[in-house]
């Protein structure tokens, strides 16, 4: 077999029904030699399952008829050979046929060989009649049209493998071109890609022509793909669909593509896709490069083969040997300057690579060059140091030094500014911000030095900054007071308090209300001195209650938690008119005798009592010392008493009502 076909082939009769979605095809086409008196349709079929052995009948129908009539006069089925004139046209013919009537039906079914098969009738409508997958419709009228049908026959059963689409019987003409032919470069490569139709073509030929005009097929045998599951398991046409390897870099091509369809026929030429192929080889790397440091600057060397093209370099430099190398040069340096200088900012060790590039772009870069830049310059003094005091805490901030290898801060403190071996380190690590926030205990009333120091990441360090002082602000308030002692004068009540001992006291405010539970009034219109421990209260009023308590002040404003409450009441004798007037009902029924009498200021007495007896003189009190203005005397054993009612007020004074009799006279 002399037929040359790559692996791909092997996959083609999958791809060939599958992408479409049929188990079997049809095909119908006019004859090529057709002419006005001699016209015929050729009809091709083929089906998922061998073909082999197989009979065939052949049905057709116009588009207007529902109909369809048998136009194969016998049966279809494969030949035995076929004339030798044409075998000697077609040596692969002889070895196909001699397979075929030589191979066992075991035989028959290797994939490789009903592939081959598969393809030699597409290429050959003869073998496609030899195998019996072919009929010739001679009985054809011009500008009618036509749709075959393809029976298979099995004994007495016939079963449809196919209908093809309507065609009308005419001139042939070739199928239209291949759609979406695309080409562009990938490096030294040009990729192709174009739109598959697997119901027209079954293989492409592609087609390229130089800038003298000569045009070559690119691929030796037609180009077949193979559809292959992408990530979601869907087949697809992979990509690019073909590579075009060696051409020549600055040449323009032309290129056109034609689809072979399943009767072997050429189509159309495709849309011509012109390109012009880029120079893509780099220039030759910069070689021997090496770097020297004096302090922070940088001095490079390199060598440069001389190619003509070259344009210029650019300068890269790295702290890390794995890179990220950024570019130093913002543009090209000249080609034929193999020298490059530069003060660092920052000390340390670097990584330098040079880069050349020729005038269309492409680059190439040189190997590594180490260089340890050292660093003798301590960072600028830090300025602006200054202080915010808030509740037992310091916020430091100052002015962030510009120097690129600033390393961070040492924040110093001390409370004596005239003895420096005094100065307490605070971070132990410097600091990388121009900011820090130091708390301290809230009662803390000293007077804080602060200072900076600047160091980079050489450890220079910079003279030291100002010195930045601060207090906290005092924010805890006095002891609470205790009032120990409260009196009386003619002028009012006298509140005695233990004096409380803070330095920063300031006075106190004396606070009154009428109950435990009212809104207490200041007493003081002016704070009380510090060094004063009682107070007159001069604007009370006698015979009434009170509730003091004490708050003491700190020059600061801070007060502290008012004292306990001290309970106090001025007696003050009050003239009595009032009089007693009582009033008897008596209830028979009940046996019962109920007093009610009139009412005097609870504030001026302390209650009232009951006197009972049979005679003014005889009368005794049976009752206590009660508030009420009534009492029911159940005790009834004799037939007449004398009653009468007593308030005894405050001061010990008593008033006593007229007697009031009940009973026999």
């Amino acid at each position: 077999m002399c037929r040359q076909k790559t692996i791909a082939v092997i996959f083609f009769a999958m791809i060939f029904f599958n992408s479409n979605g049929q188990d079997s095809f049809v095909f119908a086409r006019n004859h090529p030699a057709n002419s006005a008196r001699n016209l015929s349709i050729e009809v091709k079929w083929y089906q998922t399952l061998s073909l082999f052995g197989k009979e065939f009948n052949v049905y057709r129908r116009e588009a207007d008829l529902a109909e369809w009539q048998p136009v194969s006069p016998n049966p279809v089925s494969r030949l035995k050979t076929l004339p030798s004139s044409l075998i000697e046209e077609d040596e692969e013919l002889d070895f196909f046929i001699d397979a075929l009537n030589q191979a066992s039906p075991e035989e028959l079914e290797d994939d490789f060989l009903k592939l081959n098969i598969l393809l030699k009738s597409f290429e050959s409508n003869e073998f496609a009649r030899f195998l019996g997958i072919y009929f010739k419709d001679n009985e054809v009228l011009p500008g009618k049209f036509y749709q075959y049908k393809i029976t298979i026959l099995n004994g007495s059963q016939e079963t449809v493998l196919g209908q093809s689409s309507f065609i009308e019987a005419g001139s042939y003409q070739q199928t239209g071109g291949v759609q979406d032919l695309e080409a562009y470069q990938e490096g030294r490569v040009i990729n192709f890609n174009w739109t598959q139709n697997s119901n027209l073509y079954y293989a492409y030929n592609l087609y390229e022509t130089d800038s003298t005009g000569s045009t070559n097929r690119l691929n030796n045998q037609p180009l077949m793909l193979s559809m292959q599951p992408d990530s979601s398991g869907v087949l697809v046409f992979p990509k690019p669909m073909f590579k075009r390897r060696g051409s020549i870099e600055g040449a323009s091509y032309s290129y056109y593509i034609e689809g072979i369809d399943y009767f072997g026929e050429m189509s159309q030429p495709s849309s011509v896709v012109n390109i012009r192929i880029d120079d893509v080889t780099p220039p030759p790397p910069p070689l021997n490069l090496s770097g020297r440091a004096d302090s922070l600057r940088v001095l490079l060397k390199w060598e440069q083969e001389d190619t003509g093209d070259l344009k210029g370099y650019t300068i890269h430099r790295s702290q890390k040997s794995e890179g990220k190398f950024e570019p130093v040069t913002t543009s090209l340096l000249p080609a034929g300057n193999n020298t490059y200088n530069e003060i660092l900012q920052v000390p340390g060790p670097y990584y330098y690579r040079v880069e050349a590039e020729d005038h269309t772009g492409n680059k190439s870069l040189s190997e590594m060059a180490f260089v340890e830049a050292q660093d003798v310059f301590p960072p600028s003094q830090p300025l602006d140091l200054t202080i915010k005091s808030d509740t037992g805490r310091f916020y430091l901030t100052w002015l962030e030094n510009e120097e690129p290898d600033l390393k961070g801060y040492l924040l110093y403190r001390t409370v004596d500014e005239n003895d420096p071996d005094h100065y307490v380190l605070l971070n132990a690590e410097p600091l990388d911000t121009n900011y820090y926030e130091q708390r301290l205990p809230k009662n803390v009333k000293n007077e804080f030095f602060y200072f900076l120091v600047a160091i980079d990441t050489s450890y220079n360090r910079s003279k030291p900054s100002a010195i930045a002082t601060a207090v906290l602000p005092d924010v805890v308030a006095p002891e609470r007071p205790v009032i120990n002692q409260v009196g009386y004068s003619d002028e009012g009540i006298i509140v005695n308090w233990i004096r409380n001992v803070e330095e920063d006291l300031a006075g106190y405010h004396l606070y009154r209300s009428d109950s435990l539970n009212s809104d207490d009034t200041q007493v003081n219109q002016a704070q009380i001195a510090k060094s004063s421990f009682r107070f007159v209260d001069r604007t009370t009023i006698g015979n009434k209650d009170y509730y003091y308590r004490l708050a003491a002040i700190d020059s600061s404003g801070n007060i502290s938690p008012l004292s306990e409450a001290a309970y106090a009441f001025r007696r003050e004798e009050l003239l009595l008119e009032a009089q007693l007037t009582v009033k008897l009902k008596s209830q028979k029924r009940k046996k019962t005798n109920r007093l009610e009498w009139s009412e005097i200021d609870p504030k001026l007495i302390r209650g009232y009592v009951v006197f009972r007896g049979e005679t003014e003189r005889s009368i005794k009190p049976i009752t206590g010392l009660v508030a009420a203005t009534n009492f029911i005397d159940k005790d009834l054993k004799k037939d007449a008493y004398v009653y009468q009612v007593r308030a005894y007020s405050i001061p010990g004074k008593v008033i006593i009502s007229k007697t009031v009799e009940w009973g026999a006279k």
